[in-house]
């Protein structure tokens, strides 16, 4: 939009978002390059879109700007209405259109197997947890039946000294807590 503006204009202010651009493609170029490193196929399709940006560049922006710079009007002329530019731009826009695509894609797929993952945590952690609560019921029905147990024993003891006549009953006690201790 710059070189177009520059070019109908001739007012270099129109080259600021044109030469803005040329710098700022190489840097996001450079950042997707990095993140597409482990995807060969879209690293071709990124290689393929680099060399047509570097294509146009050489061939239609800064061949239209040196023509516009020179006063070369009729060649500025012949060459928008060959629409070689416009068609070189349309190639590249199809190309990152079918790279953003892709991209899309694949990210949708992670996503999707985050998910598949996190389902299966949530499903383990919910097995583990009724794990742990049956532990913790069968040790608690274990240590109450424990309990319940020497009480039984102390009261059963006592009721048979009511009855006998000689005293000599003794209460025996395996476990050393406060029922040992009573």
């Amino acid at each position: 939009t710059g070189q177009r503006g520059y070019v109908i204009t001739g007012d270099n202010k129109y080259l600021e978002p044109y030469n803005l651009g040329k710098a700022e493609w190489e840097a996001n170029y450079d950042k997707l390059y990095v993140l597409t490193a482990n995807d060969s196929l879209q690293l071709q399709r990124l290689l393929g879109i680099e060399s047509k940006i570097k294509q146009w560049i050489e061939q239609s922006g800064n061949y239209v700007i040196q023509l516009k710079k020179e006063g070369q009007d009729a060649e500025l002329l012949r060459y928008f209405n060959s629409d070689d530019g416009k068609d070189q731009m349309d190639r590249i826009r199809n190309q990152i259109s079918t790279y953003r695509e892709t991209m899309k894609e694949n990210t949708n797929s992670l996503i999707a197997r985050q998910a598949d993952k996190n389902k299966l945590l949530l499903e383990l952690l919910y097995i583990a947890w009724a794990i742990i609560a049956v532990t913790a019921m069968v040790a608690s029905w274990i240590n109450s039946r424990a309990i319940v147990s020497t009480v039984r024993k102390v009261t059963h003891t006592i009721a048979e000294l009511e009855s006998d006549e000689d005293m000599k009953t003794r209460i025996e006690i395996t476990t050393n807590d406060e029922i040992r201790d009573l």
